[in-house]
């Protein structure tokens, strides 16, 4: 057996809080709902600020990530709005960009900063949540974003749409209970890639833009043989396959369940994946 899984009661012990859950995707086509200035415009964006946090911790106490220092982001109205909450809100573009560490919180915030496609994938399939504000004019976003959000289904459009105001909200979705108005400052038009599939949606429109894209999985990662629970039926299925390593290996089971992160291989990536799973073991 090669060399990871002897770290599991380590890494059990030790990783993120997070559900045996694959993670949530929020991406607004703008910075500007979470601003000083969008809060001081939409009075009821605290509220907002406080479902978003809910939509990803399920209503529990969160840890976040803001991997950025853009203002509409790192700012005084913002972290108010979380730490008032209960939640913790820590600002540091600088923190190790990893898997592991990245499920050490219950969700990364991203604004004009880019992270590793890969690995915000491999953290959204082990359960963490993204949040991503485009129309920042500090990077290119479809460019950097559209490689990560195209694997869950949405995309941003190449173009900033012009949407500028505050705008009543209006439609039902769990993000937007208590909240009137947002204010939106020209952004890149978020798109919903196949319009069939339930795990994502455009919650958010103006004049046939979307505003707001989210992505919500309705699976239970870790649980190998689809049984409701991450448990060690799945651990003993999971070493067998960490020990051929290759899903093109004949001896790998049909569709290589093991294969957590999608990469074609049962590896270490997959591994922190399953740990944090295995440890949580009741499937939502």
């Amino acid at each position: 057996m090669r060399h990871a899984l002897v770290l599991v009661s380590v890494l059990v012990s030790t990783l993120s809080p997070l559900s045996a859950r694959a993670g949530r995707i929020i991406v607004h086509h703008d910075e500007w709902p979470l601003s000083t200035t969008g809060f001081d415009l939409a009075p009821t964006m605290t509220q907002y600020a406080r479902n978003v946090a809910a939509f990803f911790t399920g209503g529990g106490p969160g840890r976040f990530l803001v991997y950025t220092t853009n203002f509409g982001l790192n700012n005084t109205a913002v972290s108010n709005a979380m730490t008032g909450a209960g939640h913790q809100w820590i600002v540091d573009p600088a923190a190790p960009f990893t898997v592991a560490n990245l499920l050490t919180y219950d969700a990364v915030f991203l604004a004009g900063s880019a992270g590793n496609t890969q690995i915000l994938i491999d953290y959204v399939n082990a359960g963490g949540n993204v949040y991503i504000a485009g129309g920042t004019g500090f990077i290119n976003e479809p460019a950097v974003f559209n490689p990560f959000l195209n694997t869950f289904g949405l995309s941003y459009g190449p173009n900033y749409n012009g949407v500028s105001g505050e705008f009543s909200i209006g439609t039902p979705h769990p993000l937007f209970v208590g909240v009137a108005s947002m204010y939106h400052n020209n952004g890149n038009t978020v798109t919903d890639l196949v319009p069939g599939d339930s795990r994502q949606s455009i919650i958010l429109t103006k004049d046939g833009k979307g505003l707001i894209g989210v992505y919500v999985s309705n699976s239970c990662i870790g649980d190998i043989n689809t049984d409701g629970v991450v448990d060690d039926t799945d651990f003993t299925i999971f070493a067998a396959a960490y020990n051929l390593l290759d899903c093109a290996d004949p001896a790998m089971p049909p569709t290589c369940p093991a294969d957590l992160s999608g990469d074609g291989l049962v590896d270490d990536t997959d591994f922190t994946i399953f740990v944090v799973a295995y440890d949580r073991l009741l499937c939502p």
